[in-house]
């Protein structure tokens, strides 16, 4: 399988760049908050448009348009080659119209309007985004139509367009006028249902831990409305970075972590991560969670999601999103605390919480909900240690290569041997009390040895094993636990002290004795 990559990419509203790769899975785009697919099935076509100095790609789905920016002009012939030969997918140069007139010819294909200056591009809007189609009601204006945009509360702090006005003029020709025609298609093609609160799906009073509250989830083609007694929010599905399900140790509740790029704000207060509770024993029907008069969306949304008539909420829910958003759902590996449990119970400064560690990250909740990758933690400290009956827990110190640390303290001492093996077994880098950090592999144990600043006379005691030699697992009997190891070798150090300070009272005795 040939792959192309191209970094320093942007995609839609993300702030930071990322890695664009191409290959016969799709298009997939990643960078260090999120990731975005583009699977092979969904696409149907690919633009090379020029916006200002960079350029773009512009990739048309079976419902709207994903664009790309970043790119370098000497880049095309890369992107292009890759298309073709990893998905068969013929990249069409895009000329853009920069003469400024106000008029055009419109053209609809499929989910998008094309409004064409002299035969060039002039502008496109993905139809999908426009929340309200109306004609003008005053006397001499029917042939002007007004469209409205769907405003999110994930969107960045900036301007964005909210409202177009378009004046279609009449034609001689008998049957319809130009404007209804107009008027209709927008209307077929838009998703009009977001603003009349008809969703595809609707689910009451769900249960959100952050932010705090009950909220009607209301579930559209592209985005999820959640309205609460103060606050509703908007979220547009390709804002969903990802998607957890992580059951809590008390059997009885499923939480779910929606985190958002960008946040949903509250005032000054931002969101990146949703946490929804739900009660693991609590069945739904699908039919009772569908919404009226979308037949054809129903239609089209069905067919994703297969035969699933009846089950959990929480799964039901999911699956939607997953539908919708793209957005596989990521659930605990093979962790399990000393309880059986997939999360050990800790706290965040004063807010008790449970810490799940998965396959490729952390994640605490709920409050406040923190996520972190294995890949960003430079090391981590096993603090307050010890076998003393006094000392019931211990604290876990995570510190990022941001410089960023983030501390769970209060873990009961049982979950240490448990939490170690994880972290070892990711390979992720431990930090000894001593300062030293170590490297430690399940199969093979790699120690740096602190330099003692004494001559190589003084450390003759000390002979080094073989670099090749098999070094014991740390579930062997015979195994030395690194950190139960620390006060050997203190000991032994202080006993090298203790000697060489003994060694240096006889000599100066020696030399006073010979004067």
């Amino acid at each position: 399988m040939v792959q192309a990559e191209f970094p320093g990419i942007l995609i839609e509203s993300s702030n930071t760049s990322g890695v664009l790769k191409i290959s016969s899975n799709g298009l997939t785009w990643k960078n260090k908050v999120t990731n975005f697919e583009v699977r092979p099935d969904n696409l149907k076509g690919a633009s090379w448009v020029r916006v200002g100095r960079p350029f773009q790609l512009e990739v048309q789905l079976k419902r709207g348009i994903t664009r790309f920016d970043g790119f370098k002009e000497q880049d095309f012939e890369a992107v292009e080659s890759a298309l073709k030969s990893e998905l068969s997918i013929e990249l069409k140069q895009v000329a853009v119209s920069t003469k400024g007139w106000n008029w055009g010819v419109a053209e609809f294909q499929g989910p998008n309007l094309l409004v064409n200056i002299d035969n060039k591009r002039g502008f496109q809007i993905p139809l999908m985004q426009v929340s309200r189609c109306a004609t003008s009601n005053q006397p001499g204006t029917k042939s002007d139509i007004s469209l409205e945009f769907h405003t999110y509360d994930t969107l960045p702090d900036e301007q964005s367009l909210i409202e177009m006005r378009f004046h279609v003029p009449s034609t001689s020709e008998e049957g319809e006028p130009q404007s209804t025609v107009f008027h209709d298609k927008v209307v077929a093609e838009a998703d009009i249902d977001a603003e009349s609160g008809k969703g595809i799906f609707n689910f009451k009073q769900i249960h959100l831990l952050t932010p705090r509250g009950r909220y009607d989830l209301e579930l559209f083609l592209q985005m999820a409305k959640l309205r609460g007694k103060s606050y509703d929010y908007k979220i547009q599905y390709n804002h969903v970075a990802r998607c957890l399900q992580l059951p809590k140790p008390d059997e009885k509740h499923i939480l779910m972590v929606l985190t958002l790029d960008p946040p949903i704000k509250q005032g000054q207060t931002r969101y990146p991560h949703l946490v929804l509770q739900f009660e693991k024993d609590e069945i739904i029907d699908m039919e009772s969670a569908m919404g009226e008069g979308n037949n054809e969306k129903l239609k089209e949304v069905m067919g994703t999601l297969g035969n699933v008539k009846k089950g959990p909420t929480y799964s039901i829910i999911g699956q939607i999103i997953t539908a919708f958003s793209g957005r596989k759902i990521i659930t605990p590996g093979s962790f399990r605390s000393a309880g059986g449990a997939t999360a050990v119970k800790c706290t965040v400064k004063a807010n008790d919480g449970l810490l799940y560690p998965l396959e490729r990250a952390f994640m605490f909740v709920h409050k406040p909900p923190i996520y972190v990758r294995h890949e960003e933690i430079a090391n981590v400290e096993f603090s307050r240690v010890s076998n003393s009956a006094a000392n019931k827990t211990f604290d876990l110190i995570f510190t990022l290569t941001s410089s960023t640390t983030h501390t769970f303290s209060g873990i009961l001492q049982g979950e240490y041997d448990l939490l170690f093996a994880f972290v070892v077994a990711k390979k992720i880098k431990i930090k000894m009390s001593e300062g030293r950090v170590v490297e430690l592999k399940s199969k093979q144990l790699e120690q740096e040895v602190d330099d003692d600043d004494e001559s190589s006379a003084e450390d003759e005691d000390f002979i080094a094993g073989d670099e090749d030699e098999d070094v014991p697992e740390e579930f062997d009997a015979e195994y030395e636990h690194p950190l139960d190891g620390q006060e050997k070798e203190k000991k032994r150090k202080k006993e090298k002290k203790e000697k060489r300070e003994k060694k240096e009272k006889k000599d100066k005795k020696s030399k006073k004795s010979k004067e």
